[in-house]
């Protein structure tokens, strides 16, 4: 049922996509055939839901809340006890499963629909809440976002006493990890090749003469 009901989705996208002309159609049609997949696929993916609820930046060594943003602050979430909790299931893992590799590290839990992406570094642990399948580049993004805090803070969390204060700085960057996803097509860009740009750019232009 589950198959069948993805084959009708895909059938709706292709046939959507079949009887509607337009450049952002056309633009999704050549990216579509350089990354190798049909445009359908590609619609497909585009439509999947993904959202950032929560953002979580905490020590790595005591697992207290550094900082942390969310969607929802109606929701009140109580972003201590959530720190606590997976710094509780980390530890955990690592003494179940680590089999004394240092170097192993949990970094996802799911739960439901929705999931928590972990990253870490010497001092820090980045968790972000996310509910769908988060795009390409997301991944690179969080621990580019982590190792840049950890370079700009070294001295500060290694000698961290409970002052979550002097963090406040690092606040937008975290907010930018729930922003409405413009890593997905940052990502796709920057995905293709020289030789492909310049294919497309070379379609571009014959459409152009064509039209002409």
């Amino acid at each position: 049922a589950v198959a069948e009901a993805i084959r009708d989705l895909a059938r709706a996208i292709d046939t959507r996509m079949r009887t509607t002309v337009s450049p952002a159609s056309l633009l999704r049609r050549v990216r579509a055939r350089l990354t190798g997949v049909s445009g359908a696929e590609l619609m497909l993916r585009d439509a999947l839901p993904f959202r950032v609820t929560e953002v979580l930046l905490m020590h790595r060594e005591s697992g207290l809340l550094l900082q942390g943003v969310t969607s929802e602050p109606e929701a009140n979430s109580d972003a201590d006890v959530v720190s606590g909790m997976l710094t509780a299931i980390r530890d955990f893992v690592q003494d179940a499963f680590g089999r004394g590799e240092s170097a192993a590290q949990l970094d996802e839990i799911q739960y439901g629909t929705q999931r928590i992406l972990i990253e870490a570094t010497r001092h820090a642990t980045l968790a972000v809440v996310v509910d769908g399948i988060e795009p390409a580049g997301f991944r690179e993004l969080m621990r580019r976002r982590l190792i840049e805090f950890e370079n700009a803070e070294v001295d500060q969390l290694a000698s961290y006493d409970g002052d979550a204060s002097r963090f406040l700085a690092v606040e937008p960057k975290l907010r930018e990890l729930m922003a409405e996803m413009p890593q997905s097509t940052e990502a796709g860009a920057e995905g293709l090749t020289r030789g492909q740009r310049r294919i497309i750019a070379l379609l571009g232009a014959a459409l152009l003469l064509c039209v002409l």
